[in-house]
C-alpha cells in the first residue's frame, strides 16, 4: 500500500519556490522497506510494480537533467 505519512505535494512546492528541478516522488511502500532489509533494491526485485517505478521514473528524470 502507498502510505503518505508525510503529506503530498510538498516536494514538488518546495521545488518550485527554491526554482530547481522536481525530479519525482518516492511514495514510501512497505516493499521498498522489506527490500532495503533484504539488501534487495526494489527496482531489481519489482522494476514493474509501482514501488520500483518511482524510483526509475526519478533516476530517468535525473539522466535528462545530466544529460
Amino acid at each position: 500500500d502507498r502510505i503518505e505519512i508525510f503529506g503530498h505535494g510538498g516536494g514538488r512546492k518546495e521545488a518550485e519556490r527554491l526554482k530547481i528541478p522536481f525530479l519525482g516522488e518516492v511514495p514510501i511502500y512497505t516493499e521498498i522497506r522489506e527490500g532495503g532489509d533484504r539488501g534487495v533494491p526494489v527496482v531489481i526485485s519489482s522494476p514493474d510494480k509501482p514501488e520500483g517505478q518511482a524510483f526509475l521514473k526519478v533516476a530517468e528524470a535525473l539522466r535528462k537533467k545530466l544529460g
